[in-house]
């Protein structure tokens, strides 16, 4: 709505396809109560969003479009940029013209706002599928390159792999049983509480859940959980010393106790040990390439 803000305002390729911040911010600079996670490897998630309310990409970007606070925009306001600009209209109508088996390209007036958006949203989630990993040097040990990981790296991986019990919500290629689980952090982003995945599904058993995030390019993609509180180390030291127990929420006037995931326990880990699996989370780290930044259509320019 104020023509201010792109995807790449908080999915920027040089932060590892997220923000840095603590949370992102959206229209007239608000401050959004979640941190922005990254779009690497978005296109294989089964659902979207901390709390999973989509199950694709093109309607997480709808829904991000139509958000008051983040895109603040709408289908109407999409489709009259895309009608007054030249080359996005004669693209998204080439591209439906294809999509919808018509012989000629769509007039202006034949689509509605809707299926403009909508296919705004489809060459952007196309984009976004793009967006993959599996370049890091676990990759090329998984591939057999013995020396990809140093020893220090190799004891991090045992530790994630046992002691640390990381793998119980953290396996296959993402990294991430794509679950939704609470760690006690629903209310420990200044006394302010998030529902998570309970605003969803309104079950009560979900207060205070979140999306498993995907360790891959963690070390690119800090701050780290839901509210973007911590950094890698000290999220080290909390799973240490297994999270908290989550306070008790009134939610329509009954009092409800969550209950933090049962895979979380004090670990007695040392500060050594710490160390090693915060090396190997290092070791999933994405080669750094620059993106260039594509030339864009004139606005100004509404017929050739």
């Amino acid at each position: 709505g104020s023509r201010q803000i792109a995807c790449a305002s908080c999915h920027d390729p040089e932060l590892g396809w997220a923000d840095g911040r603590t949370t992102g911010f959206g229209h007239n600079r608000i401050r959004l109560p979640r941190h922005s996670p990254t779009i690497r490897n978005a296109g294989l998630h089964r659902q979207l969003f901390w709390d999973g309310r989509v199950d694709s990409l093109e309607q997480q970007v709808i829904d991000v479009v139509n958000s008051p606070d983040e895109m603040h925009s709408s289908a109407e306001h999409v489709a009259e940029l895309i009608r007054e600009q030249y080359d996005y209209r004669g693209g998204i109508f080439s591209i439906y013209r294809k999509k919808l088996q018509l012989t000629a390209v769509p007039d202006v007036a034949s689509l509605s706002d809707e299926q403009i958006l909508q296919c705004v949203s489809e060459v952007i989630a196309c984009f976004e599928r793009t967006i993959v990993g599996g370049q890091s040097r676990w990759d090329a040990f998984l591939l057999g390159r013995r020396d990809a990981l140093t020893d220090q790296e190799l004891l991090g991986l045992d530790l994630f792999r046992q002691d640390g019990r990381c793998m119980n919500c953290h396996h296959g290629p993402l990294m991430t049983d794509g679950k939704f689980h609470n760690l006690g952090l629903a209310r420990f982003d200044r006394g302010q509480t998030d529902p998570g995945r309970y605003a969803v599904t309104e079950d009560l058993d979900d207060i205070g859940k979140f999306r498993t995030p995907s360790l891959r390019d963690v070390s690119r993609t800090g701050p780290y959980m839901h509210n973007g509180l911590l950094d890698l180390s000290t999220a080290l030291r909390f799973y240490n010393r297994g999270m908290f127990q989550p306070p008790a929420v009134v939610i329509d006037g009954q009092s409800v106790s969550p209950q933090k995931s049962s895979h979380l326990r004090p670990l007695g880990m040392t500060t050594s040990e710490l160390s090693a699996l915060e090396s190997f989370l290092r070791a999933l780290e994405e080669p750094w390439s620059r993106v260039e930044t594509p030339s864009f259509p004139d606005f100004e320019r509404s017929e050739e």
